[in-house]
């Protein structure tokens, strides 16, 4: 796919950098305030200045999460291609580099673009009830995070007089159980639009189905893949999620054996490494994989990863096949 102009933008809470190439050319350099109404008019400015027609320039900007959504919002509305990029792609594709502001990182994420077109894959839109999840489960996160460290602070109490115990004990029980309380009310708001949506209640009844898969990891998975859209296969969502081994040799002298990446979505990842401990600790087939695979001699951490790995497969199994997990489930006999 070929584009006439290419649009890089440096994103900050605040403002935002646009450089704007034209045939390989830098042609404009502008920063504004990163809002809605600014960057509606901005875009609009630059194709009747330049005469750009919709479909002949390319965005491009680094994914930073929230500070994305104006941008997002006015691109699918005027319907322009839509590239968000990994930070760390866009630095490590750069080559050797000395100095940065805001002008020259939106020049770079331009030119990145250029160099790098034939990797470009169009934007998949959210569904308005994927972004109020993933918003939802931001939320639970940071709660769960704040409550695990105050829980952390009882676990001193060995060393504590009992005055100073007494003292801190009731209030920070009392924290405990309100964010307890709060998020048993964000878990019962995603259950709610889980359950009031079609497509998400049949994925959540699918994914499920799979033992040691819970609601939690559904989500997660949801979100991340964008409903299977943005990641359609066991093999990406296993390397999204670090669990893919990749091999490390060159030439004669190092041969390493496999082993899983650091880059990766180390939240996905422990998530599944639960739902695998939750799998391995009830009977079953891959319990018993695990057993004999240890009893072999492989370590342990090795044989988890594996079963992650099945536990991926099986997920996308049932999606494909538009089917609840089963165990002895027969191919030819449903295709008959």
């Amino acid at each position: 796919m070929k584009f006439s102009f290419i649009l890089g933008i440096d994103i900050a809470k605040a403002t935002l950098d646009f450089t704007l190439l034209c045939n390989g050319e830098k042609t404009l350099y502008q920063s504004i305030k990163n809002k809605h109404l600014e960057i509606k008019k901005f875009i609009i400015k630059i194709h009747q200045d330049n005469k750009i027609s919709i479909g002949d320039m390319l965005v491009v900007m680094e994914f930073t999460g929230t500070y994305n959504d104006h941008l997002v919002d006015v691109f699918e509305e005027f319907n322009i291609p839509l590239w968000q990029c990994s930070s760390l792609h866009i630095s490590k594709s750069g080559g050797l580099q000395r100095g940065k502001n805001d002008e020259i990182d939106s020049f770079r994420i331009a030119l990145f673009a250029l160099r790098n077109i034939d990797q470009y894959r169009p934007h998949i839109p959210v569904r308005q009830e994927v972004k109020q999840l993933k918003r939802l489960f931001a939320i639970r996160r940071n709660l769960v995070k704040t409550r695990k460290q105050i829980e952390g602070l009882t676990k001193d109490y060995d060393f504590l007089s009992p005055k100073v115990i007494n003292a801190e004990k009731q209030p920070i029980l009392s924290s405990i159980k309100a964010l307890d309380k709060q998020i048993c009310v964000i878990e019962d708001q995603m259950k709610t639009i889980v359950f009031n949506d079609p497509l998400l209640l049949k994925y959540y009844t699918q994914m499920t189905s799979v033992r040691g898969i819970s609601f939690v990891t559904t989500l997660k998975i949801l979100i991340s893949t964008n409903e299977f859209k943005k990641i359609d296969n066991a093999k990406s969502l296993a390397c999204q999620a670090g669990i893919a081994p990749f091999s490390h040799s060159s030439g004669t002298s190092i041969k390493k054996k496999d082993r899983i990446s650091p880059i990766a979505d180390k939240e996905l990842k422990s998530l599944l490494h639960m739902a695998a401990i939750a799998a391995i600790s009830h009977p079953g087939e891959l319990r018993n994989y695990y057993v004999r695979k240890v009893d072999e001699g492989k370590h342990k951490m090795t044989v988890i990863n594996n079963v992650r790995n099945k536990l991926v497969n099986r997920i996308f199994a049932c999606i494909n096949n538009n089917r609840i997990y089963q165990k002895n489930f027969n191919k030819c006999l449903v295709e008959t």
